[in-house]
């Protein structure tokens, strides 16, 4: 029986040696032939319409064209890698935009989370992207979306860990928090200086605590520092909260990690310390406690319920007298920011006074009830006078508290900035400053409608201890004036004691060396022993010939006729020597190890808030490792904008074959 073969499919496979790589070529056309003339026709055109067909029809007329076959192929298959190399690049930003954004990249499906989203957005204006995708949709699965979140949070943490290693001498900052999931983790960052004296903290990571015994967190810490080839003899500085678990001096993190590592000097945090003597001095004076207590409870009712809100808010439109300054919760944890829940309400004390009355007239529940109860306190003028004196200190203490959270903030400067404090409070305990204080206070309640001031009712002592002596009779000025002294007596005290950490005392001693150096070459005998003293803390780490010499040298450095003040003028001089900096080796070197100790650990908490703003209640169920990841991106975020995608590209085309067929390599 006669058969025919396709003559361009015969001539690429026979002739020509190629192969056809479609998936649906017939022998029948291709080697044996055809015979089955009774369906010829339909088998004509199918193969005609197939790929094979199409395939060799082209290679056929390249053929005849005189056009090399194989390298039109390689050509074709190189293109192919360089626009997914591009599609690769576009995938790996739309993730970096969204770790960096904090915004989730999956969904309740596939298809509506955000990252799909964006990448359809993309589509409408990249044609190309959009079929590559409907090619390619394996590389936007979850798995692969884990890869890329990791690939880009190791390339971030391998760069900061290589900066901290080079500066060789760090701190310790770590604390505790408990996330959505009620899951104990343990934040770690860490405290260093450049070689230009610039101050760095960086967050590390999150650790899972199965315990929350000071063996586990200090097994923890080691760990990380292990992973991260961070050796512990140069840790210099450790700073927590003053938890027992991490500052107990018997077996406390502080004291453990202090057993192996001598210079690591323990930090309470001074934010901390500083909320601590707040909080423990209004809580000592009555006045002041219930303040703070009426001042929560007035707040809350209010903005409780929309409709007593909107009752406030209409009371505030009518009022020419309104400043726009709406009430402001008071925080129970942070002690230094209700300054602004108390400026709120003074601001707004009219207002919500009507606003109490008529809550307390319309509404017939508890919240009636309690409205009323809490316009009666209003109408004192004991509750007046504590927002008044308690607003003028906590406005001082709220800006030292904003100043010892600066990352970039050193101990001996936190010290400074805790005695300028004091100092400006208890400028605040003469009797000038006291009558101008008074008499606003008592020209501003009349106004308001506030009761006139009265002497509290005198409690007698019982008769069996009574010794029959008159009572101390004292003015209604007298009182508040003794009431208002002993509570800024005893802020000024406990700060003092809280503030002044004994540990401390050797770093602000090291910043007056080198200021006195600075400013006359000659040393004392005093500062001659403070030198041994500094120089037998630090070990090895200094040399105490070459420090001595270097700050005999240090006054020729600085400008003449200059006087120096502050630290920052003394690592001008030196930064501004270039190669030169050498000459002070030993100086520059005491100064990197003043200023590597922490302050505060605030940059643990505000890493805290960005993993409240991540794991939600909506995003619950993420794994440690990929929150870890987002979070790293997220925190560090101008190191995650100048991330090299490329780089990260190379990481992953070179993880299997598939993908160094399908990407190539990426110059």
């Amino acid at each position: 029986m006669e058969r025919v073969l396709c003559f361009p499919c015969r001539m690429v496979t026979g002739q020509l040696g190629e192969r056809l790589f479609s998936k649906n070529s017939e022998s029948a056309f291709l080697k044996t032939g055809f015979c089955n003339w009774k369906d010829a026709t339909r088998c004509f055109e199918k193969h005609e319409q197939s790929a094979c067909h199409a395939e060799a029809v082209g290679k056929w007329s390249a053929y005849c064209r005189g056009v090399n076959v194989a390298s039109q192929i390689s050509f074709h298959h190189s293109d192919n890698q360089k626009q997914s190399q591009a599609m690769l690049l576009k995938l790996l930003s739309t993730v970096r935009f969204l770790c960096r954004q904090g915004l989730a990249l999956r969904g309740h499906t596939s298809d509506s989370g955000n990252f799909a989203t964006l990448l359809k957005l993309r589509c409408e204006d990249d044609s190309v992207l959009r079929q590559w995708l409907e090619q390619k949709k394996s590389f936007v699965s979850h798995d692969i979306q884990n890869e890329y979140l990791e690939l880009m949070a190791h390339h971030i943490t391998r760069g900061l860990l290589n900066r901290i290693r080079a500066a060789k001498y760090f701190s310790i900052i770590a604390d505790e928090v408990t996330d959505q999931t009620r899951q104990h983790q343990l934040g770690i960052s860490i405290r260093w200086v450049d070689e230009l004296f610039v101050v760095h903290e960086d967050f590390l990571g999150l650790y899972l605590l199965p315990k929350g015994d000071a063996e586990t967190i200090t097994r923890l810490i080691k760990d990380c520092l292990l992973r991260s080839s961070l050796l512990i003899t140069n840790c210099r500085g450790q700073c927590y909260d003053g938890a027992s678990v991490m500052a107990g001096h018997v077996s406390g993190v502080s004291k453990r990690i202090a057993e192996e590592e001598p210079r690591a000097v323990f930090v309470h945090c001074m934010a901390h310390s500083l909320n601590l003597a707040l909080q423990e001095s209004a809580r000592q004076w009555p006045i002041y406690r219930d303040m703070l207590d009426y001042l929560k409870d007035i707040i809350n009712l209010i903005r409780a319920s929309p409709k007593r809100s909107a009752i406030l808010a209409d009371l505030q439109i009518q009022s020419d007298e309104f400043s726009g300054k709406s009430l402001r919760p008071l925080c129970p944890t942070r002690w230094t920011t209700r300054q602004e829940s108390i400026h709120s309400l003074l601001v707004n004390y009219k207002f919500v006074q009507e606003a109490l009355i008529e809550i307390a007239d319309s509404d017939k529940s508890d919240a009636g009830t309690k409205a009323n109860g809490l316009a009666d306190s209003m109408d004192t003028f004991v509750f007046y006078f504590a927002l008044v004196t308690g607003l003028l200190i906590f406005e001082r203490t709220e800006q030292l508290s904003k100043l010892l959270q600066s990352s970039s903030i050193s101990v001996s400067a936190a010290l400074r900035a805790a005695e300028h404090a004091r100092a400006n409070l208890q400028s605040y305990r003469d009797d000038v400053s006291w009558k101008s204080m008074w008499a606003s206070c008592i020209s501003n309640a009349s106004r308001l409608d506030v009761d006139p001031p009265t002497m509290p009712r005198v409690r007698r002592p019982p008769r069996r201890i009574d010794e029959g002596a008159l009572p101390c009779t004292q003015t209604i000025e007298e009182y508040f004036r003794v009431v208002f002294f002993q509570f800024l007596d005893n802020i000024i005290e406990t700060m003092n004691e809280r503030l002044n950490q004994q540990c401390l005392q050797l770093y602000a001693t090291v910043e007056d060396i080198i200021i006195s150096s600075a400013n006359n070459a000659t040393t004392s005998p005093e500062t001659d022993g403070c030198i041994t003293t500094i120089c037998n803390h630090f070990g090895s780490n200094l040399d105490e010939r070459k420090l001595r010499l270097n700050l005999q040298m240090l006054h020729d450095l600085m400008p003449e006729g200059k006087v120096t003040e502050r630290l920052s003028d003394i690592t001008d001089q030196i930064k501004s020597l270039g190669p030169a900096q050498r000459l002070y080796a030993e100086v520059s070197k005491l100064i990197i190890l003043l200023l590597v100790i922490p302050a505060s650990s605030a940059t643990a908490e505000r890493s805290f808030s960005c993993l409240r703003r991540l794991k939600t209640y909506l995003r619950s169920t993420m794994g440690q490792e990929r929150l870890n990841h987002i979070l790293l991106l997220n925190v560090h975020q101008d190191e995650t904008d100048l991330i090299d995608l490329k780089s990260v590209a190379r990481d992953f085309i070179s993880l299997n074959d598939v993908r160094r067929n399908v990407f190539g390599h990426i110059q």
